[in-house]
């Protein structure tokens, strides 16, 4: 079960790569647990993504993504975002 998980959050973190370059902004999809998945930008303004898919109505993140991607994006100057997928559609939360 672990192995679908893994690809429909690989599939997402795709999907908004693919949103996001055709919205004008360049993308960088960091495959793996990092705790970033997509680094976005376009006109100075740079977005670090962690994302989450579910079928369910409830996700979880842990503590320690939340550091990390909070981390990072201050190392980085960029602003953090969870990207989520509930049930076909897409949120986003800073």
């Amino acid at each position: 079960m672990k192995g679908y998980k893994y690809r429909k959050g690989a599939e997402f973190e795709r999907e908004l790569k693919k949103m996001f370059e055709e919205g004008g902004f360049a993308v960088v999809r960091s495959a793996g647990s990092h705790g970033v998945d997509l680094i976005v930008g376009k006109k100075g303004k740079l977005y670090a993504l962690e994302c989450k898919y579910t079928s369910k109505e409830r996700f979880y993140i842990s503590k320690d993504d939340i550091i990390k991607l909070i981390d990072f994006s201050e190392t980085f100057g960029a602003h953090p975002y969870i990207a989520i997928k509930i049930n076909g559609e897409i949120l986003f939360i800073n």
